[in-house]
């Protein structure tokens, strides 16, 4: 038995998508409506670690236990409003994260942290003139001191869209 297929926009910080269903064996079919290239994964999933479903693709899975996280590619960053990690950031250890400056950050921007595949979006929950930035999520990869954390000022959009169900 399915439920309603949902359309969701994806953007660039990852987002749940699909949430197994309770009883019996949930299955989900998502599909990229377009325009940009949708990334899935866990929890956090980035451009660098996830699996691309590129537009008009479709991917089915039969048995689908774990929730699905997705999160658009293509980031623009600022290139100016840029700050760095005064201390190592362990993943799933906390949302808050020492840096140099906070100049230019506030609640609800989405940064990246790190770089290439090594790069996680976070959005921020709030900042310190400690300096230090809250996230709304414990960041998931592993990131030295002195990591980059710039300021994202657009990505290119997706919008999935998922039917669920369970057999």
């Amino acid at each position: 038995m399915g439920s309603a297929p949902v359309t969701m926009p994806v953007g660039p910080a990852s987002a749940q998508v699909y949430a197994p269903a309770p009883v019996g064996k949930p299955h989900a079919v998502i599909h990229n409506s377009g325009p940009g290239i949708v990334y899935l994964g866990q929890s956090g999933v980035t451009q660098g670690q996830g699996l691309p479903l590129r537009a008009k693709e479709t991917v089915e899975l039969p048995n689908g236990v774990d929730a699905i996280y997705a999160v658009c590619g293509g980031l623009i960053l600022s290139g100016t409003v840029t700050t760095t990690t005064t201390a190592a950031i362990t993943h799933g250890a906390s949302t808050t994260v020492a840096v140099t400056a906070i100049t230019g950050f506030a609640a609800k921007q989405v940064v990246q942290v790190g770089a290439g595949t090594a790069a996680e979006t976070l959005t921020i929950s709030s900042t310190s003139t400690a300096p230090s930035v809250t996230f709304t999520s414990k960041p998931v990869l592993d990131h030295v001191s002195g990591a980059a954390m710039t300021l994202v000022t657009g990505a290119a959009a997706g919008t999935l869209r998922v039917s669920t169900g369970s057999a």
